[in-house]
């Protein structure tokens, strides 16, 4: 089963993602880090879920930030493959206006014809 569902975060005073937000954590871990893992494609080959949260404080946030987006006007779509995170979509949306778009596909779909 394929479909889309939309993410949201809490953050820190409608800026930068709430790192130490239990649910943020929860939704980073289930739906954001199996896309981002290792990824070269999207500059995240440090990340790996296994030590995610002993990262550098600053380059966890940067990361976070860059993929989820720097403010509460940027919102995050995630595609499922087979139930699974394949897919970020990620935009800021002002009013009907959508700008400053980020897709990543998880590593192992990259390079390949998915029709993703």
């Amino acid at each position: 089963m394929n479909n889309i569902i939309q993410i949201s975060v809490n953050r820190i005073d409608g800026k930068s993602v709430d790192l130490n937000n239990k649910e943020n954590r929860e939704t980073i871990e289930k739906y954001v880090l199996p896309i981002i893992e290792k990824n070269v494609g999207w500059d995240t080959e440090f990340v790996e879920i296994e030590s995610l949260w002993e990262l550098d404080k600053k380059r966890l946030q940067n990361t976070i930030n860059a993929t989820l987006g720097a403010d509460d006007k940027c919102k995050c779509w995630i595609y499922l493959k087979d139930g699974e995170p394949a897919g970020l979509f990620q935009a800021r949306v002002d009013g009907n206006i959508m700008s400053g778009y980020g897709i990543v596909l998880r590593p192992d779909l990259q390079g390949r014809k998915t029709g993703i």
